[in-house]
């Protein structure tokens, strides 16, 4: 069985949904490292601890990390 992480992702100013997802047999560590470089192209910061965004110190989204098992 393979195992597949997305993120999903929501920004408070954003009305749109993001979502980011792997390839099958993808480590958790490389999405999470997906959602820091979506995060710095939106010129936010990412809390991967509190799964927060920052901007100018306030918060302005989160995101979740989950798995599907194949």
């Amino acid at each position: 069985m393979n195992k597949k992480y997305y993120a999903d992702i929501t920004l408070d100013f954003d009305e749109m949904k993001y979502s980011i997802s792997c390839e099958v047999g993808t480590k958790k560590q490389e999405l999470v490292d997906l959602v820091k470089q979506f995060a710095t192209e939106k010129k936010l910061v990412c809390d991967t601890k509190s799964k927060k965004f920052f901007k100018e110190g306030k918060e302005v989204g989160r995101f979740e990390i989950a798995s599907k098992t194949f």
